[in-house]
This record gives structure tokens, C-alpha cells and sequence, in this order.
């Protein structure tokens, strides 16, 4: 897609993100993909837009069923567009927006590092357990 007021680039880059963002997770149903971050950068390509997608973990189950309804709810909007996994640098929990955190934590899921400090501060009352998986110490300190 070639546009040469840049103008009307950023607003078709603003609105394309936007409906992007709307996507609901197919998961956490009180959430949709804009709450948690994982659009990484929309832009024109030659062909129509592209959009860039970080899963929440790299061998997330709903991977595919969110890349597809974002394209389907960009393409139903008359747009051409491609989305794009990528891994690196790898989703956070930082990435979830402040509204987001309100919907998860009024829906009763508890942020992460919260969830994981807990399993840390358990797993250390623990008779035996003398050190914490290299995984669950990288949430908490990410």
C-alpha cells in the first residue's frame, strides 16, 4: 500500500493498531490483545500493512487463533495486512497496560510476578528446597 501524505499514514497506522489492539484474547476473555501488549509495531508495507505479534510465551496454544483473528479484523475493515510472529525480545509482564492489570485483577487472575513472589516465598518454606527454578526467579526479576 503506497501513501504518500504521511499524515494520512500515521491515522491509517493509529487505526489499524486500534483494531488490532481490539482483538479479545481467546484465553482470558476479560482481556483483549491491546490490554496485554503482545502488538509489538504496526507498519505500511508494499502490500498492505504489517503487524508484528509477540506471544505471551513461545509455545502459547492461542498463538495461531489471535494471528488469525487480528488479520481477520484488519482484512474485514477493507485493509491488506500480514502479521508477523516474533520472539525476541521476549513478552513480559511489563508490556500489560495499567488497564489491563484492572481487568485481569477484578477478574480475580493475579498479575504474574505477584503469582510467582508467592511460589518463590513458598517454595523457600519448604523443607528441602533450597533454590528456585531458573525460570520462575527470570519473572520475578524481569
Amino acid at each position: 500500500m503506497t501513501t504518500t501524505n504521511t499524515e494520512n499514514r500515521g491515522a491509517d497506522l493509529a487505526t489499524i493498531r486500534a483494531i488490532a489492539e481490539a482483538v479479545p484474547d481467546p484465553e482470558l476473555v476479560v482481556v483483549n490483545v491491546g490490554d496485554l501488549g503482545i502488538i509489538r509495531e504496526v507498519r505500511a508495507g508494499e502490500n498492505g500493512f504489517e503487524i508484528d505479534v509477540t506471544p505471551t510465551y513461545s509455545a502459547c496454544p492461542a498463538t495461531l487463533a489471535i494471528e488469525l483473528a487480528i488479520e481477520t479484523a484488519v482484512s474485514a475493515q477493507g485493509h491488506p495486512v500480514r502479521v508477523r510472529r516474533v520472539l525476541s525480545p521476549a513478552w513480559t509482564t511489563d508490556w500489560i497496560s495499567s488497564e489491563g492489570r484492572a481487568k485481569l485483577k477484578a477478574s480475580g487472575i493475579a498479575p504474574l510476578r505477584y503469582a510467582a513472589r508467592r511460589m518463590i516465598v513458598l517454595a523457600a518454606m519448604m523443607p528441602g528446597i533450597s533454590t528456585v527454578p531458573r525460570w520462575l526467579a527470570r519473572i520475578v526479576i524481569a
